[in-house]
């Protein structure tokens, strides 16, 4: 029986290994695999969490009467991300944590410069107020 001629090969060539064409179709889809990831857009990363600073407005109830003036200090204070807020509170040069509301008697007359500062864990909010104690009348 007579053979067909293998025509795609020239005269005299060897024919390749069999493992020789499986490692080309390898290395060829290894290619082809890394220009398509090449040409794929990735998703732009997610943008970092923005920590806004709190906010906080001071009152004191009453700010001026005669002494002695109990007098109530109420931090009004929010944080945009809803963080839990720590005050740290400075009353005639004593500084203090406490709570968003502090009671104070103030004894003498006077004027008492009241500081709080509200803070998130990473950023702080300051206000201040005075309190004018007046004699007391007597």
């Amino acid at each position: 029986m007579v053979r067909p001629r293998d025509t795609s090969r020239a005269h005299g060539a060897r024919r390749a290994p069999e493992s020789a064409a499986r490692g080309r179709y390898i290395l060829g889809a290894a290619i082809a695999t890394a220009l398509l990831g090449a040409c794929q857009r990735t998703p732009p990363p997610e943008p970092e969490p923005i920590n806004l600073r709190p906010e906080v407005n001071l009152v004191a109830l009453p700010d001026i009467g005669p002494a002695p003036l109990e007098v109530e200090l109420r931090a009004n204070a929010t944080d945009p991300e809803g963080a839990p807020l720590t005050y740290l509170w400075v009353i005639e040069g004593r500084s203090f944590t406490g709570g968003p509301v502090e009671r104070h008697t103030f004894e003498n007359p006077g004027e008492y410069l009241v500081e709080v500062t509200v803070s998130d864990g990473e950023l702080d909010a300051f206000d201040e107020v005075t309190v004018i104690v007046e004699e007391d009348g007597l």
